[in-house]
This record gives structure tokens, C-alpha cells and sequence, in this order.
């Protein structure tokens, strides 16, 4: 794969974000790419022209198409999977802790717990993250703001945090998951769908392919009521050819 930065490819991150991370620049183009269409690894031609797919930017603009459910579903899919993929930096017991946060906030989006369950966590959570100095809490980080994408404003009208002029959007989300995972991951714990190098633009790269095909996973069907959650809904296999009648 040849990646060269320029551009705005990998700008996913929204404006006065500050992040314990180091920023490491996510700007990148591809050799790699298709056409229009969402087939991914492959070259398509136009009038003989090839046509790349920039996959961080197709992630931007299909992050900002979102809904407002389906975004904060990737909020925290994208946390948690980032996470999961940092085990061993942040240790189990962190990770117990981060995880549970994330958890309760999904729990509350899907009507399972309300905001009391999301404060307890988030106690639990800030007590085992500490001061956010080392490596591990840094990279546990990737929960708060996971969290916050989803629950800011509410949070905030139950006294659970304190008034933020800006809350985290979905793609502030994956640029710092990107940025974590090339900084802290363990690759070789890394899901096997991906090819990761120790090149940290290679391996965001291949973070936001991840993250573009679970956007992709989780569209909602354009006549799918606004409130059906797009991560449990299943996908209609007829529309495959499986499971016809």
C-alpha cells in the first residue's frame, strides 16, 4: 500500500478539540482505491481515468451524514473497539473500568439504564483513570470522549458534568481512536482483518477503513424509522439473495 500525506484526507477531528494524544498528522492519499462505488481494494475506470476512493475522507463524509442515533452508536463502537485493541497499554483493570463506562452509556441509549447508571460509571471510570499521565490513562481517555459524543448535553442537565461550550462529534471520535491506536496499540493483538505495519500512517489508514465499512455496516435503510437502532436492526439478507422464499 502507498500512502503519501496531503491534503484534508484524514482531517476527522472537529475545531478546539484538546486531546492528551499527541496530534499526529492523519492527512493521507492512496494508491489503493476504487471508483464510486464502496468496493474496497479495487480501481475502477472513468474514460480510462482511474478513480480513487480516499478512504479517510470518504469516512468524513459519511460520518457527517450521519443520524443523530447512528452517530453516537459509532461513537461508542469506535471507542470501545479502539480500546479493546490498546489491552495491553491500558491493562485489564482500566480497561475493565473504560469499558463499563461505555457500556453504561449504551445501555442508556438503548433504554436499558438511565443517566444515574452512566454517573456511577463515569465516578468509577475517573477514579481508575487517575490524572491521565501515563500512557495507559491516556489511552483510556478514548472513553470520556466517546461518552461525552453521546451524552454531553445530557450529562450536563443532570448535574453530571459541567456546562462545555462544544461537544465531541462522531468524527472527533475516530480521529482520536486513529491517533491512539497508532501511538499505543499492541498490533499483534490487532483484529486480523487489518494489515497494520509499524508505520503510524499506514496503520490509521487501515483504522479508518475499519471505521468506514462499520459506518457503512450500520446505515439505516433509507425508509427506516429515525429511532430503530442501526446496530441491532438486522440488515434485510433478500436484499443479498439469502434467504429468499
Amino acid at each position: 500500500m502507498t500512502v503519501v500525506e496531503g491534503g484534508e484526507a484524514g482531517a476527522v477531528a472537529g475545531e478546539g478539540l484538546r486531546s492528551p494524544v499527541a496530534q499526529i498528522s492523519t492527512s493521507f492519499s492512496s494508491q489503493k482505491g476504487v471508483g464510486r462505488q464502496v468496493m474496497l481494494g479495487s480501481l475502477e475506470c472513468r474514460s480510462g481515468v482511474p478513480e480513487l476512493m480516499v478512504i479517510p475522507q470518504e469516512l468524513v463524509r459519511l460520518l457527517r451524514q450521519t443520524t443523530e442515533l447512528q452517530a453516537k452508536h459509532l461513537s461508542l463502537s469506535y471507542a470501545e473497539q479502539a480500546l479493546k485493541w490498546c489491552r495491553r497499554t491500558v491493562g485489564e483493570k482500566l480497561l475493565e473500568t473504560s469499558l463499563s463506562y461505555i457500556s453504561a452509556a449504551r445501555d442508556a441509549l438503548e433504554g436499558r439504564a438511565d443517566m444515574s447508571v452512566v454517573a456511577e460509571a463515569r465516578a468509577a471510570y475517573f477514579r481508575a483513570r487517575g490524572d491521565g499521565s501515563s500512557a495507559a490513562e491516556q489511552a483510556a481517555w478514548l472513553a470520556a470522549i466517546g461518552v461525552a459524543a453521546t451524552w454531553q448535553r445530557e450529562m450536563e442537565a443532570a448535574g453530571i458534568v459541567a456546562p462545555q461550550r462544544t461537544v465531541p462529534s462522531v468524527t472527533d471520535v475516530a480521529k482520536e481512536c486513529q491517533a491512539v491506536i497508532a501511538r499505543f496499540a499492541d498490533f499483534s493483538e490487532l483484529d486480523e482483518s487489518l494489515s497494520l505495519s509499524d508505520d503510524a500512517r499506514v496503520v490509521k489508514w487501515e483504522v479508518a477503513r475499519w471505521q468506514l465499512l462499520r459506518a457503512i455496516e450500520t446505515a439505516p435503510l433509507p425508509d427506516q424509522d429515525s429511532s430503530a437502532d442501526p446496530v441491532t436492526t438486522p440488515f434485510p439478507s433478500r436484499c443479498f439473495g439469502h434467504g429468499a422464499g
